[in-house]
């Protein structure tokens, strides 16, 4: 009988029985948290994500979701059908159905045909259904904060929450960041006020999409979603999106709601992302120093 990898035997008696041994999907980074597996069963093919637990030890991003939103990963891994299902109720995009997920151990989706693309072949349609994708979730808004679909902590705890999360990681990271640089913007975390909050992907990254054959954006990776303030994700966007891509994004965007991100946040959250290393940049100065596309 194939087995699944790292897969306790006992629990897979309740899976698709495989039909073929599983196969490795080599790792996108080197800091990767799941090791991940190509599966053919007899329920058709499916992908597997098992944990790394002594990886996400040593992760600055898990880190900063544990300590900041109070998530408890990988024990939320259990939370992925939810996650799934929200997702696609409220969003815009294609949602692989999740088939298994047990908490601290794996998740077993089924696989959504179509193909993986890279930041170069972003196609301005694709920026609309993400922009519509991200405008439908943001006006599913909460007055509490923290872990997905389900927040639990209060607004008047954010800005505390968000300036311990700033020294925290900065204390503890290996990249270099200027004392006085981190000090100040964690003062200013201090004074941010947030009063709604909705659900984001502060790992937003084109890798966590897939063109499916119809043309339609799929989102495939789940694990990080949390409900925060819009204005952290708007932040991550200026990242990915070039100037004529945010002019794109903003303008579906504002059908839902206004695009809002003031220069106190747009610091403050560039910090918090870079001391997650969210997008693997090392010089701080060059991250706080792109551009302002919102």
């Amino acid at each position: 009988m194939v087995s699944y990898p790292g897969i306790e035997k006992q629990r897979q008696k309740d899976l698709p029985a495989l039909t073929a041994p599983a196969i490795a999907i080599p790792p996108a980074f080197s800091d990767s948290t799941h090791q991940l597996w190509s599966c053919e069963t007899d329920d058709g093919p499916m992908v597997l994500k098992c944990c790394q637990t002594d990886v996400i030890d040593t992760s600055a991003f898990w880190q900063g979701m544990n300590s900041l939103f109070d998530i408890q990963f990988p024990d939320s891994l259990n939370s992925m059908p939810a996650t799934a299902d929200y997702l696609r109720r409220f969003g815009a995009l294609a949602v692989p159905e999740v088939v298994a997920a047990e908490s601290g151990a794996f998740v077993l989706t089924r696989t959504l045909s179509g193909q993986d693309f890279t930041a170069v072949e972003v196609t301005d349609d694709m920026v609309k259904q993400l922009a519509t994708h991200l405008g439908q979730l943001h006006i599913q808004q909460s007055e509490l904060w923290g872990r997905f679909p389900q927040p639990h902590l209060l607004a008047e705890d954010w800005p505390l929450h968000l300036q311990n999360a700033l020294m925290s990681l900065g204390q503890q990271s290996e990249l270099s960041v200027p004392a006085l640089m981190l000090e100040h913007l964690a003062s200013q975390a201090a004074s941010i006020r947030a009063q709604k909050f909705v659900p984001i992907m502060p790992d937003l990254r084109w890798d966590q999409f897939r063109l499916l054959p119809g043309g339609q954006l799929a989102v495939i990776d789940l694990d990080a979603f949390v409900t925060a303030p819009a204005q952290l994700e708007l932040t991550l966007l200026e990242y990915l999106l070039d100037a004529r891509q945010a002019e794109i994004f903003a303008h579906t965007y504002s059908r839902f709601q206004p695009l809002s991100l003031n220069a106190q946040e747009r610091e403050v959250y560039r910090m918090l992302l870079f001391l997650m290393h969210v997008l693997g940049e090392q010089d701080v100065n060059q991250w706080m120093a792109a551009p302002h596309r919102f």
